[in-house]
């Protein structure tokens, strides 16, 4: 994906689309851009981190667990979609993963 792109991806994000152009550029630079292959864990429930994620393509899966451990879908993601911010507000381990 190239500048233009990503920036185009970037505002069908809701919480970023009525930035300006030269904003969202700022902002494509201070995002770091990964690709993640079908079925492959972006996060782990649980884990330590407190990054947010803008879904710029494809589509995630969510997984919640229940009290006894069994992975339930909790959700499917669509481009435009922010996901890790609750861990990124609390310090919180993820409550979910992804």
């Amino acid at each position: 994906m190239d500048q233009q792109q990503r920036v185009v991806a970037l505002k069908r994000v809701p919480i970023l689309a009525t930035l300006s152009q030269l904003d969202l550029e700022h902002v494509v630079k201070a995002c770091n851009w990964q690709h993640y292959d079908a079925g492959e864990e972006i996060l782990s429930y649980r884990a330590p981190s407190a990054e947010v994620f803008f879904l710029a393509a494809g589509k995630v899966r969510v997984i919640i667990y229940s009290a006894e451990g069994k992975a339930v879908l909790f959700t499917d993601l669509k481009v435009g979609a922010t996901f890790g911010e609750i861990a990124a507000i609390d310090r919180a381990p993820r409550s979910a993963g992804a």
